[in-house]
């Protein structure tokens, strides 16, 4: 099965493609405009609104992704088996599963979530936690206004995003991949040349054995990172704990 990453969905959703690259245009052309105009009258909003559009930049793959993977339902295409068979369970899930009953702008759900994430990462500070929730949470709604992503496909956009990895200079959903589970101390590797990927062992693995993958590879080898720790726990929901001394 083809891997799911915007080149090759935008060939085979090409009117997809267009809407979403229009949409974004405007969006950018917009809000440079507002910019503009209120440059001398709020100074301090402009700095916010620099810092969002940095991080629209780099996270505006699990938006288009969402959109083609919504596409490919509708559409009965082939990836559509695969898609509906994507799965995560989690306090980010549960929350944006929720989004259907405003559960992103409920205090009362969101505080649910940081305090489940807090227990599952100990070892990460609460308040960076409750930042990153928030952050993910302003992500989609101000993605929804631009794509007019629904309450209802929410969940998937959440759900994406734990199947996704980074490759080269896209980030990919990858067939057979999304089913390995992390370790940082993986007996799987991916590599891509540029045209295909590759998953190959790294060591002997016994019959039998399970298979895994590191999701993040900067925990490889590397002291714990608290940074890293925290977005293993919001992207894929996992936690990273810190080693004992």
């Amino acid at each position: 099965m083809t891997v799911l990453h915007k080149y090759n969905a935008a060939y085979s959703f090409p009117r997809v493609a267009r809407r979403l690259r229009r949409k974004f245009r405007i969006h950018t052309f917009t809000d440079y405009v507002s910019k503009l105009v209120g440059l001398h009258a709020d100074s301090d909003n402009e700095c916010d609104d620099g810092y969002l559009n940095v991080d629209l930049s780099r996270s505006i793959w699990q938006a288009e992704l969402t959109s083609y993977a919504l596409a490919a339902i509708e559409e009965n295409h082939v990836w559509s088996d695969w898609i509906l068979q994507w799965s995560r369970n989690d306090p980010v899930q549960r929350l944006f599963e929720g989004a259907e009953h405003a559960s992103l702008t409920d205090e009362t759900a969101i505080s649910i979530a940081i305090s489940e994430l807090c227990d599952m990462a100990p070892d990460v500070s609460p308040i960076k936690i409750r930042s990153a929730i928030q952050m993910q949470i302003n992500r989609f709604l101000k993605f929804q206004k631009i794509y007019r992503i629904e309450d209802s496909s929410a969940a998937l956009y959440a759900t994406l995003a734990s199947r996704a990895i980074r490759v080269g200079d896209t980030t990919a959903v990858i067939p057979m991949f999304d089913m390995i589970n992390h370790s940082t101390t993986p007996n799987i590797e991916l590599k891509f040349d540029g045209e295909r990927f590759q998953m190959y062992t790294n060591r002997f693995v016994k019959e039998g054995e399970e298979l895994f993958i590191c999701y993040d590879i900067k925990q490889i080898d590397h002291e714990w990172d608290e940074y890293s720790a925290l977005w293993t726990l919001m992207q894929w929901g996992i936690p990273a704990p810190k080693p004992k001394d």
